[in-house]
């Protein structure tokens, strides 16, 4: 029984945070001030993020008294040895990735200049900040807690890849946002700490429009 309600919460507050992510683009819209949509994120991407993130980490902090370290929300431990594996697996994902993007016959969003390095790059930290703190540092914690961390990795890539980008095409989804994923997630798990997946998560966004 309390794992039914604790899964019941989590789903409660991830229909919030989509909730509150469709609201900010809601009333951009009612505004007349949404940028038009792009291959790339926008201001009003970036604010829908902030906001999605923020409802459900005000809950599990300002209500339920989850420790900021629990979160994620801390410098990792055993940096060093850890650190060394993790750069190998990024590595690894980074010409898994290359390879990919060549078989797919990409073509990047070139939206990188001098102009507009500073402003853009900051637009997808933003995003990568909060999507791990509300994936890996919400979603994957409660998981966590119920169905182990094998699972729960497994389900939080499923969802990042398959739901929350669902307008992007299935094949690029289960073949590059799905691994993605799923090393994002063990990097959390492997140093509790959201640090190491937001990097790694910044990184192939700026990747991606370079």
């Amino acid at each position: 029984m309390a794992r039914m309600l604790h899964l019941l919460e989590t789903a409660a507050l991830l229909v919030t945070a989509a909730a509150a992510f469709y609201g900010v683009w809601s009333v951009a819209l009612r505004l007349g001030a949404a940028p038009p949509a792009g291959p790339a994120p926008n201001w009003v991407d970036c604010l829908a993020m902030l906001m999605a993130a923020a409802v459900p980490l005000a809950w599990e902090i300002g209500l339920r008294k989850v420790p900021l370290a629990e979160i994620g929300l801390c410098v990792p431990t055993g940096a060093a040895r850890r650190a060394a594996a993790s750069i190998g697996l990024v590595a690894a994902f980074a010409a898994y990735a290359c390879v990919l993007f060549w078989l797919f016959r990409l073509r990047t969003l070139h939206l990188l200049s001098l102009e507009n390095f500073g402003p853009f790059a900051a637009t997808l930290l933003c995003v990568a900040v909060s999507e791990e703190a509300l994936f890996r540092g919400v979603l994957q914690r409660r998981l966590t807690t119920v169905c182990g961390a094998g699972p729960a990795i497994l389900m939080t890539a499923c969802i990042f890849a398959l739901v929350a980008h669902r307008a992007a095409p299935l094949a690029m989804n289960l073949a590059f946002r799905l691994p993605a994923g799923l090393l994002l997630g063990y990097l959390y798990h492997r140093h509790r700490s959201l640090i190491p997946p937001i990097a790694l998560h910044w990184a192939l966004n700026m990747a991606a429009a370079a």
